[in-house]
């Protein structure tokens, strides 16, 4: 397919055919950004033998748009790669990312469209995005990262975007279909676009290091520092679009005021690696942000309330999470042995003097010396919370010694709840969880120990569509010791308080600063 030419045809076309269809420049002549550029040079150049090809760089960097004017060289019949008969498949972890690709190409190739009605056909719903050239016969498609619906198509562009994105049931199968596709239609080739994933034996990454034919990644270790040399380095489109440079600088602010949202801007802005395949946070962060309040500015103790417990093993966090269900008010605690001293825990742990910080605010505190002891634990969360709880929730982690704590405080064994964490009550608590706060019927506090324990956790998925807490094992690396024990603890409190609300008599009553 390469050839000396080839990147020069390339271009004139886009001069030729291309205009900017949306923001700045609205109506000018498209003008590729250097990585595409330098993209369409290591593809079709001279070598000619490249059927897989890698792009990665943090969000907002165009790569939609280059991804949408590359598909135009096959898409439009005039273009210098059209093939008779052929099909470009745009594939995305969901539906409507595809749907957004499909649109951009749609967009670029409009113009022609409306100039021969006729010769196309455009369908742009929730179940089909398609474009076809009847003349030609070339079909453009968006697919759902599902190896059913890949399996046994021959594209001759496929467009796979945000590989580190799709279900760990479905990622390998998917990139089995396409490797299976490219055998079926000389000169086909692959294109993996997205940001990288957080694990090395992801694909994606190990294709980025060497395993496609060739690859762009533009990226930054976590960790490194917030300066514009790095954010450089990450985001190509810095010196061409000014969102990006806007964007990249007010979220490194925000992360270096609060270490909480560092993890967030390293894999989003600096492509140090975002979450696994069929990983999620347990909470969208523009929802943790709208429930979460001030303590000044939190509903009162109104009623009962449901109280969570998710236990340490060894020398871990215990958390609790206390949470009134009839006004949305939730409060946390968690404690540490108080050997190693939190300073000294924070060094080890990576997170400098965060636990110290959040000892400060009053939601960390320590007891016993190695472990912490649950018996004191529970009297500790009873008198910080004004008294027992109408019930009391805990996994089956420890039941033994946990019913024996129970036993000592003195609080009734038929009003504890033991919840189990697997794909029937975890996927039940959490999917309850996040109801509540889309549903604005919670507040958060606004603490530092609640945005840590919040950023920790990781909601793996299944091929079913359900979502639970990641627990260490099977989130490996992912779930830092301690960190998430209080996010836990808040799910089991927020979700049989949703329960309890389902069975109350419906009346007006006081619910996240509001009245229903």
């Amino acid at each position: 397919m390469g050839s000396a030419s080839l990147p020069d045809d390339i271009r004139d076309y886009w001069k030729r055919n291309l205009k900017v269809t949306q923001g700045t420049g609205v109506g000018q002549t498209f003008e590729p950004l250097p990585y595409l550029e330098r993209s369409v040079d290591l593809v079709y150049g001279e070598r000619g033998d490249v059927t897989e090809f890698g792009l990665s760089m943090a969000r907002s960097n165009g790569k939609t748009t280059s991804a949408a004017a590359l598909a135009c060289l096959y898409a439009d019949p005039d273009g210098p790669l059209a093939e008779p008969r052929s099909e470009i498949l745009c594939i995305a972890s969901r539906y409507q990312q595809a749907l957004s690709l499909v649109r951009h190409i749609a967009a670029f190739l409009a113009p022609k469209i409306e100039l021969a009605p006729s010769r196309w056909r455009v369908l742009d719903n929730d179940r089909n995005a398609s474009i076809h050239n009847r003349q030609a016969d070339i079909r453009v498609k968006a697919l759902a990262a599902k190896a059913g619906a890949a399996h046994g198509l021959a594209g001759v562009l496929w467009l796979v975007d945000e590989p580190a994105q799709q279900l760990i049931s479905e990622s390998p199968r998917i990139y089995a279909a396409v490797q299976t596709g490219l055998g079926k239609f000389d000169g086909a080739m692959a294109m993996f676009l997205g940001t990288r994933s957080d694990s090395d034996t992801h694909w994606f990454n190990r294709g980025l290091a060497g395993g496609f034919d060739q690859a762009l990644s533009y990226h930054v270790d976590a960790g490194a520092d917030l300066n514009e040399i790095n954010h450089r380095l990450a985001n190509p489109g810095w010196d061409y679009l000014p969102p990006v440079r806007r964007t990249v600088l007010k979220a490194a602010r925000r992360a270096a005021a609060d270490p909480t949202f560092r993890p967030t801007f390293d894999s989003l802005h600096h492509n140090s690696g975002t979450p696994d395949v069929g990983r999620d946070m347990p909470l969208a962060l523009e929802h943790h942000q709208r429930v979460e309040r001030e303590l000044d500015d939190m509903p009162p103790r109104q009623g009962p309330y449901a109280l969570g417990i998710d236990l340490a093993a060894n020398a871990g966090m215990c958390g609790a999470a206390a949470h009134w269900w009839q006004s949305g008010r939730t409060e946390i605690l968690g404690a540490f042995p108080q050997h190693p001293g939190l300073r000294q825990r924070g060094a080890s742990d990576g997170v400098g003097d965060l636990y110290v910080e959040c000892a400060r605010e009053g939601d960390l505190v320590g007891l016993g010396r190695r472990v912490v002891p649950y018996g004191r634990f529970l009297a500790l969360c009873f008198e910080r919370f004004g008294g027992m709880p109408e019930v009391l929730l805990c996994d089956n982690y420890n039941r033994s010694l946990f019913l024996e704590a129970v036993a000592d405080v003195g609080f009734p064994l038929e009003r504890i709840h033991l919840r189990k964490m697997g794909w029937i009550d975890g996927a039940e608590d959490l999917s309850r969880f996040r109801d509540s706060a889309y549903d604005d019927r919670i507040r958060l506090p606004k603490s530092k120990l609640m945005r840590m324990t919040a950023a920790a956790g990781i909601a793996i998925g299944n091929a079913a569509g359900a979502w639970k807490l990641a627990r260490a094992a099977q989130a490996a690396h992912q779930v830092q010791r301690g960190r998430d024990d209080v996010l836990a603890a808040t799910i089991l409190a927020i979700a049989e308080g949703s329960r309890r609300r389902a069975l109350e008599p419906q009346q007006l009553e006081y619910v996240a600063g509001s009245f229903f």
